[in-house]
C-alpha cells in the first residue's frame, strides 16, 4: 500500500470514528445517515469541535493535493462526511470549496443527496451570512425538486431556510421566499407552524433593516387573522419574540411591550429569561410607565404569591426567605429598584400596590432587622394617595370630594411618628395634582356644559355639512374636566376653609396644619398670582383669626415668588418687605431678587428697581447676580435710568456703589407716588394692588 493510499484510509477510519462518536454521544443510531446530522453541530462539546478542526486541515491538505479531481475516486458517503467534519469544525470555506468541487464534476449528480442539500442549508444558517441567503434559496429549490423525499427531509431543510432569514438584510428576498412558500412549502407542509416560521422570516427582515413599525404592524396582523388559542401558542412559540422586545426597548416603546407581554403571561408561555425581565423593568421604570411595571411587579415579581402574610410568620418563620428562594426576580430586587417601582405605582395614584409592596419589601422585613420604614417610603406611600383618582370624573351638585381628607389623614399618621421632618417641596407636585383633580362643582362650569352640550344636540338635528378634521383633545393627566377649580375664588376659600374644619375635628398637629398651608399655598401660586395666593390667606384668616402662626418661612418664601409673578403687585410687595423687617424676620437673597423682577413688569420702568437693589446692596453687601443683571438687561421697557444704574454696578466697587448711591441720583427709599401709569389698564392694576397690600396687612396683623 502507498503511503498517499494509506494516509487516505487513516483519514477515512478517523473520520469514520469521529462522526460515530458524534453521533453516540447524540444518541443517533449509527445506521442513519448524515442527515440526522445536520441539526445537530450546535450540540458539540469543545472537545469534539477540536477534534473536528485536526480532522479538517487533513481534508484540506487532501483536497489541495489532488485539486480538480479530488472527488473523482469518492464515495457520495465520504463527500458528505468531509463537509460535515469540515461544518463541525466550523470551517465554512472550506464547506463551500467542497461544494463548489461538487458543481464542477461532470458527474456531479451522484453526489447531489438530500443529506449533503441539509449540510449546506445549515453551514449557511449556522455561519449568518446575509449575503448567502439567495443561494438557501436556490438550494431548497433544488432540494424539493428532487423525488421520493421523506416529510422529515423536508421539515429539516424548510426550518433551516427559514434560519437562514435570521440575520438577512435584503428585504427583496421575502419575494422568492413568498414565492416558494405559497408554491411548493404551503402544499408538502400544510402546518401551522411553518406559516409562523414564514411570518417570523418577515419579522426578522423588518427588525434587521430598522423597519420597527412594519414588524409590529404584522404582529398584530398576525395575531388578528389567527385569533385561535392553539394558534397563538404556536405564533408565541415560533415568532422571534425576545429579538422583537429587544427593539421595544430600543424604541422605548411601553405601550407595545405591556400589550405583549401581557399576551405572553395571559398565553402561559412564559419562556422569557430573568435577565430580559430585569431589562424591562428598568425601561418601565426610567419611564414611569404605570402599566409596565405594575404588569412585571404583579406577574412575575410577585407572581403566586399570598399578600395578606401574617405577621406572625414573619417572625417565627422562614416564609419570606421561601418565597425568595422562589423567585429569582424578587430575590435580588435592589433598594434602588424597589424606590424606582415605588416611584411609578405612587404616582399613578395605585394606593393599594403601593402599600402592599412597602408591607412586602421593608415592613416585614424591618421585623426581621433588615431594614425601616424611611421618609422616602412615607412620601411615595402620600404621593400614592395625591395621585389616587377615585372619584367620579363629573362633579354632581351636594357631592363631596374627600380625597384630599385621606391624604391628610396619611400625612398626620406619619408627622405623628416620623422623627424626620417633612418639607413641603417633598410632596408638592403630587398635592397639585390632587388640587387640580379635586371634584368640586362649580355652577358656573355646569351651566357652561350644559349650553354647549344643547348647541351640539341643535347642530346635530340639523343637515350635517362635511366635516373637516380636528385636533384631538390632550387629556394631560393634570388636567380636570372641570379645569382649574381654585381660579373660582369663592370655591377656592371653600374648599381651603373645609380641609381646614377637617384638621380641626380630627385635632392634628401643628406640623400636619403648616404643611398643609404651605402645599395650599404653592399650589395657588404655581397656577395664579400673588392675588390668589392672598385670596387663600384671606381664607385662613376667615377660618383662624390667629393663622399668622402657622406661616413658616416656606409661605414667605412662597409669598415673594407669586410678587414676582404679578403685575399688580408693588405696594404688596413692599408690605410684605415691610412686615419681614418690623417682625425681624430674615429675608434671604431670592426674596430681594423676586421683588426686583416684580418692577421689571409695566410698559415703562419703574423707579421700584432702584430702590430694591439699593436694598439687596444694603441688605447683603455685594451685588446681584448675573441671573439679575441679565434679567434687567432683557427688560423690553429699560430706559437710559435703567442702563445707567447697569453701568454704575458694572464699573464700580460694592462699596463705592453704596456710598455714591444718591449722589449718581438713584432712588433710596420707597417711590410712592411713582408706582402706577394714569392709563385705565393700569389704574386698574393699581386698585388691585392696593387692595392686595391692605388684605396682606390685615391677615399679617401689621401695625400701621
Amino acid at each position: 500500500m502507498s503511503g498517499k493510499t494509506a494516509a487516505t484510509t487513516s483519514l477515512g477510519y478517523m473520520r469514520k470514528r469521529f462522526i460515530d462518536q458524534v453521533k453516540e454521544s447524540l444518541n443517533v443510531p449509527k445506521s442513519c445517515g448524515n442527515s440526522a446530522l445536520a441539526l445537530c453541530s450546535s450540540k458539540l462539546s469543545q472537545s469534539q469541535i477540536d477534534q473536528a478542526k485536526i480532522l479538517s486541515k487533513r481534508i484540506s491538505h487532501k483536497l489541495s493535493e489532488n485539486s480538480d479531481s479530488s472527488l473523482v475516486q469518492m464515495t457520495p458517503q465520504e463527500v458528505e462526511d468531509d463537509v460535515f467534519v469540515s461544518f463541525c469544525a466550523r470551517n465554512y470555506n472550506q464547506v463551500w470549496t467542497i461544494a463548489q468541487k461538487v458543481q464542477q464534476d461532470p458527474m456531479n449528480s451522484r453526489f447531489r443527496s438530500p443529506s449533503l442539500y441539509l449540510l449546506l442549508l445549515e453551514s449557511i444558517s449556522a455561519r449568518g451570512d446575509r449575503s448567502q441567503v439567495a443561494l438557501a434559496l436556490n438550494l431548497y429549490s433544488e432540494l424539493l425538486s428532487q423525488s421520493s423525499l421523506s416529510e422529515n427531509t423536508v421539515k429539516v431543510a424548510t426550518l433551516q431556510l427559514f434560519k437562514c432569514f435570521e440575520s438577512c438584510q435584503d428585504f427583496t428576498q421575502l419575494i422568492p421566499l413568498r414565492i416558494l412558500y405559497e408554491n411548493t412549502i404551503v402544499t408538502v407542509l400544510p402546518y401551522f407552524e411553518y406559516e409562523a416560521l414564514f411570518l417570523g422570516a418577515h419579522l426578522h427582515v423588518f427588525l434587521n433593516t430598522g423597519q420597527y413599525n412594519q414588524a409590529l404592524a404584522l404582529m398584530h396582523q398576525s395575531f388578528e387573522s389567527f385569533p385561535d388559542h392553539e394558534d397563538q401558542l404556536i405564533l408565541l412559540q415560533k415568532l422571534p419574540l425576545l429579538k422583537l422586545f429587544d427593539a421595544m426597548c430600543n424604541f422605548e416603546d411601553c405601550n407595545s411591550l405591556e400589550y405583549w407581554l401581557s399576551l405572553v403571561l395571559d398565553k402561559n408561555t412564559s419562556s422569557i429569561p430573568y435577565a430580559w425581565w430585569s431589562q424591562f423593568l428598568s425601561l418601565a421604570t426610567s419611564q414611569n410607565h404605570y402599566g409596565l411595571v405594575k404588569l412585571i411587579y404583579t406577574h412575575v415579581i410577585m407572581a403566586g404569591h399570598d399578600k395578606d402574610l401574617a405577621i406572625e410568620d414573619v417572625i417565627t418563620n422562614n416564609v419570606i426567605s421561601n418565597i425568595e428562594a422562589k423567585s429569582t426576580m424578587l430575590a435580588t430586587l435592589s433598594d434602588h429598584t424597589l424606590q424606582a417601582i415605588l416611584h411609578t405605582l405612587a404616582s399613578h395614584g395605585d394606593v393599594e400596590s403601593t402599600l402592599s409592596l412597602i408591607e412586602w419589601h421593608y415592613i416585614h422585613k424591618e421585623m426581621r432587622g433588615e431594614r425601616a420604614l424611611t421618609k422616602d417610603l412615607c412620601i411615595d406611600i402620600i404621593r400614592s394617595y395625591c395621585f389616587n383618582n377615585d372619584f367620579s370624573a363629573t362633579p354632581i351638585e351636594g357631592e363631596h370630594d374627600s380625597s384630599v381628607e385621606k391624604v391628610l389623614d396619611v400625612l398626620e399618621s406619619f408627622l405623628s411618628r416620623s422623627k424626620e421632618d417633612f418639607h413641603y417641596t417633598d410632596i408638592s407636585d403630587a398635592f397639585s395634582h390632587k388640587i387640580n383633580t379635586l371634584n368640586v362643582f362649580d355652577q358656573n362650569v355646569f351651566e357652561a356644559a350644559r349650553q354647549e352640550t344643547a348647541t351640539v344636540e341643535f347642530i346635530n338635528q340639523l343637515e350635517e355639512p362635511e366635516q373637516e378634521a380636528r385636533k384631538s383633545k390632550n387629556e394631560n393627566i393634570y388636567e380636570s374636566p372641570q379645569g382649574n377649580v381654585f381660579m373660582n375664588q369663592k370655591i377656592m376659600q371653600q374648599v381651603i376653609i373645609s380641609h381646614l374644619t377637617y384638621i380641626k375635628d380630627k385635632q392634628m398637629s401643628e406640623k400636619c396644619v403648616r404643611l398643609y398651608t404651605e402645599c395650599i399655598l404653592n399650589h395657588v401660586n404655581k397656577y395664579q398670582n400673588a392675588s390668589g395666593v392672598i385670596n387663600a390667606m384671606s381664607a385662613m384668616k376667615k377660618f383662624n383669626s390667629t393663622c399668622y402662626s402657622w406661616f413658616t418661612p416656606s409661605v414667605f418664601d412662597i409669598l415673594f415668588k407669586s410678587v414676582s409673578n404679578s403685575a399688580a403687585a408693588r405696594l404688596t410687595g413692599y408690605t410684605l418687605l415691610s412686615f419681614m423687617k418690623q417682625t425681624a424676620r430674615p429675608i434671604s437673597k431670592s426674596n430681594v431678587e423676586n421683588l426686583i423682577f416684580s418692577s421689571l413688569r409695566g410698559p415703562q420702568f419703574n423707579p421700584l428697581l432702584e430702590f430694591y437693589i439699593h436694598e439687596y446692596l444694603s441688605t447683603f453687601n455685594q451685588k446681584p447676580s448675573v441671573h439679575v443683571t441679565q434679567r434687567i438687561q432683557n427688560f423690553s421697557s429699560l430706559n437710559d435710568n435703567g442702563k445707567r444704574l447697569l453701568e454704575f454696578l458694572k464699573d464700580h466697587t460694592v462699596e463705592f456703589v453704596r456710598e455714591n448711591w444718591e449722589a449718581y441720583g438713584f432712588n433710596s427709599a420707597f417711590p410712592q407716588n411713582n408706582l402706577h401709569l394714569t392709563d385705565e389698564t393700569n389704574e386698574h392694576y393699581h386698585q388691585i394692588d392696593l387692595r392686595d397690600s391692605r388684605q396682606l396687612a390685615f391677615i399679617l396683623d401689621m401695625k400701621d
